[in-house]
């Protein structure tokens, strides 16, 4: 079975931050994006669909955000990573972003306007704002 191509993959368990981000890259920017509520899943869904980008929480009930990094970078090295999380902690940035190489690393609450900013850089994506 074809899949059509999957810019990002979102992995929160956050449900509403998730489908409101999920809402905003595919209806503003036109791109394919994923919401998924649990690491395990998540990991699958990578797995098939080999996203861009993935957003991934470092806080989920079921398996932690740097185990689901720690699969899933050496399986899919083209896909590039971004960490939000709730409970900042400067070791684990520092060891996310120079060990596990992370894409970047946002403290919630995200704001919208840096993390998309991020995000269409690392996809190459020009996105034209409207002027005021």
């Amino acid at each position: 079975m074809k899949h059509a191509h999957v810019h990002i993959l979102i992995i929160d368990d956050e449900k509403d931050l998730s489908c409101m981000l999920a809402n905003f890259f595919t209806d503003y920017a036109k791109l394919t994006c994923v919401p998924c509520f649990n690491g395990e899943l998540g990991m699958s869904l990578a797995l098939e669909f080999k996203p861009d980008l993935i957003l991934l929480d470092l806080i989920m009930p079921d398996v932690h955000g740097d185990e689901v990094l720690r699969r899933l970078k050496p399986l899919l090295p083209e896909t590039k990573f971004i960490i939000t999380t709730g409970w900042p902690d400067k070791y684990v940035k520092e060891n996310l972003m120079n060990e596990m190489e992370v894409s970047g690393y946002f403290e919630k609450p995200v704001g919208l306007e840096e993390l998309s900013s991020r995000v269409f850089e690392l996809l190459n994506v020009d996105i034209k704002r409207p002027e005021n």
